[in-house]
């Protein structure tokens, strides 16, 4: 959250407004109210970080733990549509959003695994080699999206659900590289869950006008550095 009641636009960092762009993708994962109030925005910085201060409020009732979420409720509707015997990820960048399939994976009794940041090197790999096990029943993985981007070969699972998007899609790419990949031998399916009329629309556009400059410049074509968000990006994603 931003503190401090006056911000000059010239100390407003980019940092603030990828902070309030991050809490919209977090509150798009739980759910936005149907109904609210538009930001009257005249300056570009001071009203990233005004609105920041005045929507982010985490005792929102969308961000309440035991809130089941449109997207969680679809997750779930994907593993009991999804062949038992094909193994699949959940990938997100927010472990607080793992952690909330986590509650409900539990209250299904369904058995899975958990990759991210805070494991060990070695004890990712035990997880990993464990997974890929067709001996090992369990068929569910939650890997942050981060831990995702490393290089793993997760090649037992053939079905991988992208939970939230992240404005940078050669993160997702590489994560659907996990389980796309020599020696995979099962058809693979890529679930992209994107809410409709919120932020995470915009942020698909954004990705798009990414992947635009990379073929750009797979084609010698002459860009610009394209791999931080921009003010317009941001402009864009706002709506200003």
């Amino acid at each position: 959250m931003l503190q401090g009641e006056d911000l000059d636009p010239s100390e407003t960092t980019g940092q603030e407004e990828l902070n309030l762009l991050e809490q919209l993708s977090k509150m798009n994962l739980n759910d936005a109210p149907d109904e609210g109030e538009g930001l009257q925005i005249e300056d570009a910085a001071v009203g990233l970080a005004q609105a920041s201060r005045n929507i982010m409020n985490p005792s929102h009732p969308v961000f309440a733990q035991d809130r089941k979420s449109t997207k969680i409720k679809a997750i779930m509707k994907l593993l009991n549509e999804i062949p038992a015997e094909d193994k699949v990820i959940i990938i997100s960048q927010w472990t607080k959003f793992l952690a909330l399939i986590t509650i409900q994976l539990q209250s299904e009794k369904m058995k899975f695994h958990q990759l991210d940041g805070s494991i060990n090197v070695n004890k990712r790999m035990q997880i990993v080699d464990s997974f890929n096990s067709s001996s090992n029943k369990v068929r569910i993985l939650l890997l942050s999206l981060t831990a995702g981007g490393v290089g793993l070969n997760l090649i037992g699972a053939n079905h991988l659900i992208l939970a939230d998007l992240h404005w940078n899609p050669q993160l997702e790419t590489q994560a659907q590289d996990r389980i796309y990949r020599v020696g995979q031998t099962k058809p693979v399916t890529i679930y992209k869950l994107i809410a409709n009329d919120t932020i995470e629309y915009k942020i698909k556009l954004l990705q798009d006008r990414k992947l635009g400059i990379a073929e750009e410049l797979l084609t010698g074509a002459k860009i610009q550095q394209h791999n931080k968000l921009s003010l317009e990006d941001l402009k864009m994603l706002f709506n200003m």
